[in-house]
């Protein structure tokens, strides 16, 4: 079997396509075939229509793969999944899932394979609500707002009975000035939470300029999961609350299968198991466990698809399947993060919301240019 792959480019996550490549090779070292080829064709960021379907047909019509995983932004989906329907060779269309709001196209070749963070997102909202918190303000990176995780939390927190107080954006570096109007802001809307959307070396020059804020206005911070990455959490000192966070996965699930495959992967890689290399190892094991060949040993594009559809994949996040559907679907796990320790999971949540997303969202627009990383 020949996949093809394409894989973004990123100056905030630059070891994105590297991870979910090397995730992939995992997948592959697991398996006995040793005939499986991937073929690789760099996307750019990931977000740009004309680029994407170029490289996709590269694949489809000089390299001949059998299929194809793309992980590109949500502005590519509709010219990419009507290609990939005409020219009937199966697509899995793979991102973070950190925006809510995109097109389904019904086609038996289409699959949508994502982490699903902006449920993650919708879900820590009712969490947090249903716990006894009524008011959030929204603090947004300009760098990386995460538009759609940070409505699908709003969202799930006014679900539950929770309200919005307001928001406040940073500027392109944490200055005084910003210190100043979020201490005003805090004093004037008085919240229970404050929703931070930042991440990386970002969310570290936020939260050492801000905790002493914080602190002083005694309030609980939440966020998506990169806002309390361990090396975030290594260089941040002197908040005194919990971080709540929510994601598909965390490092520190103690499951068997998330534990040894975090071992394996040391074994091809010299970086760290991450969201990245999850992503490419569930779809490259999808497509590895799922092919079917006819009796004179080609591919088979059909049956491969209904297995797909049939497929439970045991995964380091738990078991996820797509159920008979073009979009799989599994666990979130709530997290909080006290005294500058690691994680804590307190709670895992089993629920399908695709259909609330599309019964709720189809109507609304998509902001930004909906780049295929996990937060924006």
């Amino acid at each position: 079997m020949k996949i093809g792959v394409i894989v973004p480019r990123s100056q905030l996550f630059p070891l994105v396509s590297l991870q979910f490549c090397d995730g992939m090779e995992l997948a592959k070292s697991e398996c006995s075939d040793k005939t499986i080829q991937f073929v690789i064709e760099d996307g750019g960021n990931g977000g740009h229509n004309e680029t994407i379907l170029s490289k996709a047909n590269k694949l489809l019509l000089q390299d001949r793969v059998d299929t194809v995983i793309a992980y590109t932004g949500g502005k590519t989906y509709d010219d990419l999944w009507g290609l990939f329907d005409k020219q009937k060779k199966i697509l899995i269309q793979a991102d973070m899932g950190g925006f809510v709001n995109y097109p389904v196209i019904t086609s038996p070749y289409i699959f949508h394979h994502s982490l699903q963070e902006w449920k993650a997102a919708y879900q820590s909202g009712v969490y947090l609500a249903s716990m006894g918190y009524k008011t959030v303000l929204m603090c947004l990176s300009l760098m990386d707002v995460g538009y759609h995780l940070q409505y699908a939390f709003v969202k799930g927190f006014e679900s539950a009975g929770g309200s919005y107080v307001g928001y406040i954006t940073a500027k392109m570096k944490i200055d005084d000035a910003f210190c100043e109007k979020l201490n005003e802001q805090l004093e004037k809307t008085k919240p229970d939470i404050v929703y931070c959307g930042f991440a990386g070396d970002d969310a570290i020059a936020f939260l050492s300029a801000t905790s002493a804020i914080f602190d002083k206005h005694d309030v609980v911070l939440a966020g998506p999961a990169l806002f309390t990455l361990p090396e975030v959490m290594a260089m941040h000192k002197g908040f005194k609350k919990e971080i709540y966070t929510a994601s598909s996965w965390y490092p520190i699930l103690d499951a068997e299968y998330n534990v040894k495959l975090k071992k394996s992967f040391e074994s091809i890689s010299d970086h760290v198991f991450d969201r990245f290399s999850l992503l490419g190892y569930e779809c490259a094991k999808t497509l590895i466990a799922c092919a079917a060949y006819n009796e004179s040993g080609r591919f088979d594009t059909a049956t491969t698809a209904s297995n797909i559809r049939n497929y439970q994949l045991q995964s380091p996040r738990g078991n996820c399947s797509y159920a008979g559907n073009q979009y799989i679907n599994g666990d979130s796990y709530i997290a909080s993060v006290k005294d500058n320790s690691k994680e804590s999971l307190i709670t895992t949540i089993a629920s399908d919301m695709e259909q609330w997303r599309i019964d709720n969202m189809e109507s609304h627009p998509n902001e930004g240019w909906l780049n295929p990383y996990p937060c924006t």
